[in-house]
């Protein structure tokens, strides 16, 4: 009887350990992350308004440490030391320093108690490392100045992308419909496609043209669209790489200062998201086009159920309805609002959810400080869920994608580095898998590119 006490006992007591883990190194990582030497993720809130990436790290890195020692306590317990005599001498010795510095009335006891505390712990922890180094005690050692040598680097990459997206020679110029020109992607000619012949028409560009790789496209295509050219293209190596040379050399034909909007209508058979799975080839067709400069991507996705029996009309729509997402003021967005504004539509506003109530006072004091002729709307998100925030937002507007549509705006930066993509929040990636089966809403992806690393100090990006 008396073991299975002992058993039950060690439990609560090891379970009421981990629970101080679990929530003290979620809030421990979101202040750090705030403070820009962690990834920002870790200041998101989950449903149930706790910073669930702290907790998920957590487990994962628990769970891993206990498959390496293979549920050995004899041989974890030795991180445990190294870790907590660490932390006490440490403490002790902050308190030491503290005292020195305010020296409040009765500081030389506080720092003799202090001191004297820093000094045992010290030697406890010289006593634990020398002893059981090659047990296990290394991997605290070792990975103490790889975690500030991360932090130190993830804290120089948001203060570089802070100032290239403050710089004042890289803020966007007064755009207008003269500069905008739109190519169609045309898989094949259907209701999507006449969607999106009828978006092209609405926004009065400078130009609209169309490619394709399938010659079966050229015949119904006149029949659709005869006022807007088509060109068959060559296929190279693959449809990815053919489709962004053409891009390339268009683009190289436009002046700076013009968009380049690469329209792809996608015909969606359900409202599963194993469609993307479906069709992985355009996905990464559309998440490569990102990182090509001064192109943006416009998908227009129709289920089959809403479109009518053949190829439909291509509709102009009366009334398109446009909502730029934006997190802070920065170059990113401003470029973002002088895309919006080239779509010749009815109604543009900025939208944000409020996650933090700081920085949206930030925000709007940013928004009225910049002088920008746009309403911005602050919404609550009150499971911190952007996506699930914006689909609600957009009903208001009834689109049905022939008379009224709308068309969500998103600023999105991209690093010089591949690997820093990661530090970001993936808001992007949230809001296209929210808004990909909603009726009459067309999503342009309006990437900014950052440059090579630079120092200046500007108002952290929140995004």
């Amino acid at each position: 009887f008396l073991f299975f006490v002992v058993q039950i006992m060690s439990a609560a007591i090891l379970i009421l350990a981990a629970n101080t883990a679990y929530q003290d190194f979620p809030r421990l990582s979101s202040i750090l992350a705030s403070d820009r030497l962690m990834p920002r993720q870790f200041m998101n809130r989950g449903d149930r308004l706790v910073f669930s990436n702290g907790i998920v790290i957590l487990a994962i890195a628990a769970s891993l440490l206990v498959w390496y020692f293979d549920s050995d306590l004899n041989r974890l317990i030795q991180l445990y030391l190294v870790g907590v005599f660490i932390s006490f001498t440490l403490s002790q010795s902050g308190m030491v320093v503290r005292s020195f510095k305010l020296r409040p009335r009765g500081w030389h006891k506080t720092v003799a108690i202090s001191g004297f505390g820093g000094i045992i712990t010290g030697i406890v922890l010289m006593v634990v490392v020398y002893t059981k180094f090659s047990r296990g005690a290394w991997i605290v050692l070792v990975m103490i100045p790889v975690l500030m040598f991360l932090m130190k680097s993830i804290h120089d990459h948001y203060e570089s992308l802070a100032g290239q997206l403050g710089r004042p020679d890289r803020k966007p110029v007064d755009r207008r419909p003269g500069h905008q020109h739109v190519m169609i992607l045309v898989p094949r000619v259907d209701g999507a496609a006449a969607r999106a012949v009828g978006y092209a028409r609405s926004i009065r560009a400078a130009e609209v043209f169309a490619v394709t790789l399938d010659p079966s496209n050229l015949a119904p295509w006149k029949r659709l669209a005869p006022d807007i050219q088509i060109t068959r293209l060559q296929l190279e190596k693959s449809r990815t790489k053919t489709i962004k040379t053409f891009i390339r050399a268009k683009r190289g034909e436009l002046r700076a200062d013009d968009f380049l909007t690469l329209m792809i209508p996608e015909t969606l058979g359900t409202r599963s998201f194993f469609e993307i799975v479906k069709h992985p080839r355009l996905h990464r067709l559309k998440a490569s086009l990102l990182t090509e400069p001064g192109v943006q991507v416009l998908d227009v996705p129709v289920l089959n159920e809403d479109m009518e029996a053949g190829i439909d009309e291509a509709q102009e729509p009366a009334r398109n309805y446009v909502c730029v997402l934006v997190s802070s003021v920065h170059n990113a967005t401003l470029q973002a609002i002088e895309y919006a504004e080239t779509l010749q539509a009815a109604d543009i506003r900025a939208v944000s959810f409020g996650l933090d109530p700081e920085t949206t006072e930030r925000l709007g004091n940013d928004w009225l400080e910049a002088r920008i002729p746009h309403p911005l709307e602050i919404e609550d998100s009150p499971y911190r869920d952007i996506g699930r925030s914006l689909t609600s937002y957009i009903q208001q507007y009834d689109a049905d994608g022939f008379n009224r549509i709308v068309t969500v705006v998103l600023p999105e930066f991209v690093v010089a580095k591949r690997r820093h993509q990661i530090l970001h929040g993936q808001t992007g990636f949230i809001v296209k898998r929210h808004l990909l089966f909603a009726k009459g809403v067309v999503v342009a992806s309006v990437p900014y590119h950052v440059e090579t690393e630079v120092r200046p100090r500007a108002q952290s990006p929140t995004t």
